[in-house]
């Protein structure tokens, strides 16, 4: 049994970076488990790198249950990229949360980049893999490529993130595939996220 909508979340009093959270998911699971997932959105004017976002749970009574800090696994925000982040606490009777967005400008250039999903399936181990190609249409070589993928639920909220990243760089106008793993939560569609950096 899922409810969704169960945590009030909290305003963050704390100064942050033009960073902001949006939350997609907001649920109670079963077994005393909570789910908070989103995007950190860059609003800043520059690049951010060192990205993160740290959640706070409260329960009825203002006790604390963390803070934990979520696995943003994008290397670098562009102004007006984003990045998915999944969040889960076990304890019982948390009722609210606070999101604190974490990030520190960057003199980093992003090189963009493009790409086509060539095949989807899920494994024997529970993994639900995301196949495709990256190209890299500048004058350029791209390092730190990395692939974030997101599984989404039939309300569009996202259930499960997963990435990889490209070891190698891809040379001006040059493609590479991609095998991006996600563990398995009932789902009914996916988005990606792919981002890199000017080498």
């Amino acid at each position: 049994m899922i409810a969704s909508g169960v945590l009030v979340l909290r305003d963050d009093p704390d100064v942050a970076p033009p960073l902001s959270i949006h939350v997609s998911a907001n649920q109670a699971l079963e077994g005393y488990r909570y789910r908070v997932s989103g995007v950190l959105r860059n609003d800043a004017g520059e690049n951010y790198a060192s990205l993160g976002v740290v959640a706070t749970f409260y329960t009825a009574d203002g006790s604390r249950y963390g803070p934990i800090k979520a696995n943003v696994a994008c290397l670098l925000l562009t102004p007006g990229d984003e990045c998915p982040f999944v969040i889960e606490a076990t304890s019982k009777n948390l009722t609210s949360v606070m999101l604190h967005p974490e990030g520190a400008p960057t003199s980093r250039v992003a090189g963009p980049l493009t790409f086509t999903v060539t095949g989807r399936y899920q494994d024997a181990v529970g993994y639900v893999h995301i196949t495709g190609r990256v190209r890299n249409p500048n004058a350029y070589a791209v390092k730190n490529i990395t692939v974030n993928g997101a599984l989404l639920n039939a309300q569009g909220e996202i259930v499960a993130t997963g990435m990889t990243i490209l070891v190698d760089s891809v040379a001006a106008n040059g493609a590479a595939a991609f095998d991006v793993a996600i563990k398995y939560e009932p789902y009914a569609n996916y988005r990606l996220y792919v981002q890199g950096e000017q080498q």
